[in-house]
């Protein structure tokens, strides 16, 4: 069961719930924009979005949140942490390409194939960052403010809001269940949005060509109502 319970054994501050109650609003926002992006079109969605930015951005400033909170600072003493990430990169990529090589057997061979991995639109290799930015530099650092020093509690939490927002895509809600749960158990030890977005950008690719394209086709990296046009 959920504990609301701060880590000494008294109830959460006024702080805390605050944090709380920001974070599952801008999640509710961020939900029923993607929920009603292809009524909104694209243009009105990109309004939208940014101006839901806005307040998390004076969310940060008012609350006194750290260029290190967010992720931007990158410390020197984290180097042993970059190396665990790397390793963990290196694995998810190796099962990732396991797993492809299961659903279509010796994919390499195939000229389409490895052109689909030449193939990045500028307009994603934007977003990953942004997601990151979200992902991590808010929610994740939102949770831990909440729930400070239960790290696998808030990374658990924080890859399970990343999953639910890639509803309802079989392959990317359950991937990025995992991812997301990772990432912010590696932000949470080492803050660093450099590196969890050059991440996220190589293992997302790995999963459109190599899972989700064989298996959904058409459309597999859409979530919300889109991933059903």
């Amino acid at each position: 069961m959920m504990s609301f319970k701060k880590g000494a054994g008294g109830e959460f501050t006024v702080r805390q719930r605050s944090l709380l109650k920001e974070a599952l609003i801008f999640f509710a926002c961020v939900m029923a924009l993607i929920w009603s992006s292809d009524w909104l079109g694209k243009g009105w969605t990109y309004i939208v979005g940014f101006l839901i930015v806005v307040p998390l951005l004076l969310s940060f400033k008012l609350r006194g949140d750290s260029a290190r909170d967010i992720g931007f600072c990158v410390y020197p003493s984290d180097l042993r942490w970059w190396w665990i990430g790397l390793g963990g990169l290196i694995v998810s990529a190796l099962i990732l390409v396991l797993v492809g090589y299961i659903i279509t057997p010796n994919f390499w061979e195939n000229g389409a194939w490895v052109k689909k991995f030449s193939k990045v639109s500028f307009g994603y290799a934007l977003g990953v960052p942004i997601q990151q930015f979200f992902a991590q530099g808010y929610f994740t650092s939102r949770l831990n403010q909440v729930w400070p020093n239960r790290h696998l509690f808030v990374a658990g939490l924080a890859g399970l809001l990343f999953g639910v927002v890639h509803l309802p895509n079989p392959v990317l809600t359950i991937g990025t269940w995992f991812f997301g749960t990772a990432t912010a158990w590696f932000f949470l030890k080492a803050p660093n949005l450099y590196f969890l977005s050059l991440t996220h950008f190589i293992l997302s690719h790995l999963v459109k060509n190599l899972i989700a394209s064989p298996l959904i086709g058409r459309g597999c990296m859409q979530v919300g109502p889109g991933f059903w046009n």
